[in-house]
C-alpha cells in the first residue's frame, strides 16, 4: 500500500495543473506538522527565565535559613555564658559570706587614714607643705600662705625640723637662699610668737649659732625668722632673726586632707 507521499504524488500526476495547488497545499500542511512537533519539543524561552528565578530565588532561602540558624546557636550560647556568669557571681558572694563569718570576733572592719596633699605641696606626716621659689617680705609671704588657706610653717616637733633641713638642703641654691617661717618678735621685743598666737617654748627651739641678734636695732632690728643651711650639720639648728622687709623664699604648711578606705583589722 502506497504512503502519503506516493498518494500526493500520484494525485498531483494524475490531476496535472489543474490540481497542483491541492498538492502543494497538502505538502504544506504535513511540512506544518512537522515543525509544530519540532516546536513542542523544545522550551520556551519564558520557561528558562522561570526556572532561572525559582533557582535564585532557591538559594537565598537555604542562605537565610544557614544565617538564622547561625544566629539562633549564637544566641543560645550567650545565655548559657549569662546563666554561667550568674552561677558564678552567686558563688562568689557565699563564698564571701562564709569567709566573713568565719573571721574570729575580734577582728572588725575599720577604716584606715590615707592623707594627700594638693599639686605642689609635700606630704610629711599629716601636715602639707609648700616651698616657694620667689623671695618676698614676710608679712607678703604670710598673706600669700594664707591665700592657699594655709599659713607660715610652724614647727614643733624635732622630726619636723629636722624633716625641713634636709628638705632646704636640696632645694636652696645658695647659702644666702633663705625661707621665711611662722615665728616673730614683731609685737614684743624679745617674745616670739608663732602665727597662731602660740608662744615659743624656750626648751624648743633650733636657733643658729649668736642667734638670735637682733642686728642694727636702731634700723627696727630684725624680728622676723627664717631658716635654711646649706651644706651638712649634725645639730640641725638652722634659726635666724632678720628684718621682716628683707626678702626670702618661704615654707607654707596646712593640713593634710583625709581620704578614708575600708580595712579588716
Amino acid at each position: 500500500m502506497p504512503g502519503p507521499d506516493v498518494v500526493d504524488l500520484e494525485v498531483f500526476v494524475e490531476s496535472g495543473n489543474g490540481e497542483r495547488a491541492a498538492a502543494s497545499t497538502s505538502y504544506e500542511n504535513d511540512y506544518a506538522l512537522v515543525s509544530g512537533a519540532r516546536s513542542h519539543s523544545k522550551p520556551p524561552s519564558g520557561a528558562k527565565l522561570a526556572r532561572s528565578k525559582f533557582t535564585t530565588e532557591r538559594k537565598a532561602l537555604v542562605v537565610f535559613g544557614v544565617l538564622l540558624i547561625s544566629a539562633l546557636v549564637a544566641l543560645r550560647w550567650l545565655a548559657y555564658q549569662i546563666v554561667q556568669l550568674k552561677r558564678n557571681h552567686q558563688q562568689l558572694l557565699s563564698d564571701y559570706e562564709e569567709l566573713k563569718n568565719s573571721l574570729p570576733t575580734t577582728q572588725v572592719f575599720q577604716e584606715s587614714t590615707c592623707w594627700r596633699c594638693d599639686f605642689q605641696w609635700e606630704l610629711k606626716g599629716e601636715s602639707c607643705y609648700y616651698f616657694s621659689e620667689s623671695n618676698t617680705t614676710w608679712k607678703r609671704s604670710r598673706e600669700f600662705c594664707e591665700r592657699r588657706t594655709s599659713d607660715l610653717v610652724k614647727i614643733d616637733s624635732r622630726d619636723e625640723q629636722i624633716f625641713l633641713q634636709l628638705r632646704l638642703k636640696d632645694i636652696m641654691s645658695s647659702p644666702e637662699d633663705k625661707f621665711w617661717i611662722g615665728l616673730t618678735d614683731s609685737r614684743q621685743e624679745g617674745q616670739w610668737l608663732w602665727v597662731d598666737e602660740s608662744c615659743l617654748d624656750p626648751s624648743f627651739k633650733f636657733w643658729a649659732r649668736n642667734q638670735p641678734d637682733d642686728y642694727q636695732p636702731e634700723k627696727g632690728g630684725e624680728d622676723c625668722v627664717g631658716i635654711g643651711q646649706k651644706g651638712s650639720s649634725t645639730n640641725f639648728n638652722n634659726w635666724f632673726d632678720k628684718a621682716c622687709e628683707v626678702p626670702h623664699r618661704l615654707i607654707c604648711e596646712k593640713a593634710a586632707q583625709r581620704r578614708s578606705e575600708p580595712w579588716v583589722l
